[in-house]
């Protein structure tokens, strides 16, 4: 996860996803890895897919910090692109 994460610092969120992807098929109840795959989401403003993964973190673990945090901040974000009545 530490080279994933110091390849999204650096930018590289198609080399971060790889490492996140390969992670994710081996070790599917790590909650490291589903914040892991919500951050790649997130990085691609794919609001509602971080969202989900934010939550199966949260699942495995529910006293995440950084996941809570980070489920606040893609919801906040979602509402913030839906268009004004």
């Amino acid at each position: 996860m530490n080279d994933a994460f110091a390849l999204l610092r650096a930018g590289d969120i198609h080399g971060a996803e790889a490492i996140i992807n390969k992670l994710l098929a081996k070790y599917p109840n790590y909650h490291t890895v589903q914040h892991g795959m919500g951050l790649i989401h997130a990085f691609k403003e794919r609001y509602d897919e971080a969202i989900s993964y934010f939550k199966r973190a949260l699942k495995i673990f529910p006293y995440y910090i950084e996941a809570q945090f980070n489920l606040a901040v893609a919801y906040q974000k979602k509402n913030l692109m839906l268009p004004m009545p």
